[in-house]
């Protein structure tokens, strides 16, 4: 295939023989991790951790974060939500050496730009950097992380955790995407479990948009009620009776439903 054609398939978004993992050719997975810059041209981080903090370090905010990012370390947001027995899904301050170890975690997916890549012993790391906007094309990766983390599944039982920012959008979207591919679950039913197991997620509206389409191209035809899956979405009442619960963040299950920053990351 020349040249000319290759980047004619690329820039319109269509796959050639050698974008598929496991094809023989280098997949859409890696070469995401080389991206520097999002789609709107937000830079991606480029630091490399190679030691994980303790889990007291991230508590004890010996670790030092941007103002905002504190939120990521603080309850209920730092939870390891088990998705399934391999799957677990958190936020960026969830992340620690300790529970690394505990939980015999064998690999890391970074859905988010903002933070670093992690380069840890016998620990594989996947990045797909991207912001957390409607109009972030997250759908181009749904097919080979599932086919990515299907066949880790396959293999061994490494457990895989899977983290954004908050653990609310990039990385619930990408996990309900794996769960309707390799379970054969509609979007309704992935949706539902990954809420069971984390109340707080909350998609952008533009990431449900592409699990719908995702839907109809999986199955051949739309299982999911557009109107009910977004009311599904929007619906803090068990989020914020979860976030309650939780001492010295007060004012978070107010802030959640109103600040635009909390509820889409």
């Amino acid at each position: 295939m020349s040249s000319i054609i290759r980047l004619w398939f690329w820039c319109c978004g269509k796959k050639t023989d050698n974008d598929n993992d496991g094809g023989g050719g280098e997949g859409l997975l890696d070469r995401a991790v080389r991206i520097t810059r999002t789609a709107s041209g937000q830079p991606v981080n480029q630091k490399v951790l190679t030691n994980l903090p303790t889990k007291l370090q991230n508590e004890s905010d010996q670790i030092e974060w941007p103002v905002y990012w504190r939120y990521a370390t603080s309850p209920p947001y730092n939870s390891l939500s088990v998705v399934t027995n391999r799957i677990l899904l958190s936020s960026y301050g969830a992340i620690n050496s300790d529970d690394v170890h505990k939980n015999d975690i064998k690999c890391i997916v970074s859905v988010t730009h903002q933070t670093p890549v992690i380069n840890i012993r016998r620990v594989e790391f996947i990045r797909i950097p991207i912001e957390d906007m409607d109009t972030e094309n997250i759908g181009q990766y749904f097919d080979d992380l599932s086919n990515r983390l299907m066949a880790m599944e396959a293999v061994d039982n490494r457990k895989i955790l899977i983290h954004s920012l908050f653990g609310k959008s990039r990385s619930a979207t990408v996990v309900i995407a794996h769960l309707m591919k390799s379970q054969r679950m509609s979007l309704t039913s992935a949706f539902d479990f990954v809420k069971y197991c984390r109340p707080i997620i909350r998609l952008n509206n533009g990431f449900l948009r592409q699990l719908i389409q995702y839907e109809k191209r999986l199955f051949g035809k739309q299982f999911t009620n557009h109107t009910m899956i977004e009311q599904k979405n929007c619906n803090q009442i068990v989020a914020n009776a979860w976030i309650a619960k939780y001492d010295g963040l007060p004012q978070l299950a107010a802030n959640i439903s109103t600040d635009r920053q909390l509820t889409t990351i």
